[in-house]
């Protein structure tokens, strides 16, 4: 339960940090996993295969790479929606193209987010409370993983809808948390089906990069359209 509560308190204080908007995200983020599993396998006595990188997790990652490739699919058509493009675009990705998207979608998605948080939470997190049952582990790790948002719904509001409502804010926040609870749910059941992060890992990683790809979309046509500023 401390680490779940530090993971919380990290993120929560560091995306409101504006250097872990930029640069310091992927550096930090790395750091984060690797104290995490030093945690599990020092304090907590996890082995690889406990924290979910047992036999078959790159197998099980392409797996999930493929589900979130085709979840993904919803997306772009939302993006190319114009009554549903406004739910995709985001102001975070404006002016994101070439290398830059690339990097975006390639490190700082699955390195700086995917891998922490499947390793801390899927990972180590779920491992360490599995002896006592499955529903303690899902549930102690998906509760934290819902929270873990807090902060990210927060930057994501006031990037999208500057001077929005307090409560319009709650709402959002609200509504993340118990939205990526129940992703965390879904994703600890997959972990207790393979046996392996794997999936959760390669799903989380695909879906939230080609996500990025569909808000830079929806972002330049609601620009051309004069729909979205």
């Amino acid at each position: 339960m401390l680490l779940a509560l530090g993971l919380v308190v990290y993120n929560t204080a560091a995306n409101r940090w504006a250097p872990f908007r930029g640069w310091a995200y992927v550096p930090l983020n790395l750091g984060a996993t690797a104290v995490v599993v030093w945690i599990g396998a020092g304090p907590l006595g996890l082995d690889a295969a406990s924290m979910g990188f047992g036999a078959g997790w790159g197998t099980d990652a392409l797996i999930g790479i493929g589900i979130g490739a085709v979840l993904a699919v919803s997306v772009f058509v939302a993006a190319l929606v114009p009554r549903t493009r406004r739910f995709v675009a985001d102001e975070r990705v404006r002016g994101l193209s070439g290398w830059g998207l690339a990097y975006r979608m390639l490190v700082r998605v699955p390195v700086g987010t995917a891998l922490l948080e499947e390793t801390a939470f899927r990972g180590v997190l779920y491992g360490a409370l599995l002896p006592h049952g499955m529903t303690a582990a899902a549930l102690g790790s998906a509760i934290p993983f819902g929270l873990w948002h807090v902060s990210p719904t927060l930057n994501l509001v006031e990037e999208n809808r500057p001077g929005a409502a307090a409560r319009a804010t709650a709402a959002a926040v609200i509504g993340a948390i118990l939205m990526t609870t129940l992703v965390g749910i879904g994703f600890a059941a997959m972990r207790d089906a393979t046996s392996t992060l794997g999936v959760p890992l390669g799903l989380h990683a695909a879906l939230n990069s080609l996500a990025t790809l569909a808000a830079a979309l929806a972002v330049r046509r609601t620009t051309r359209d004069g729909q979205f500023h």
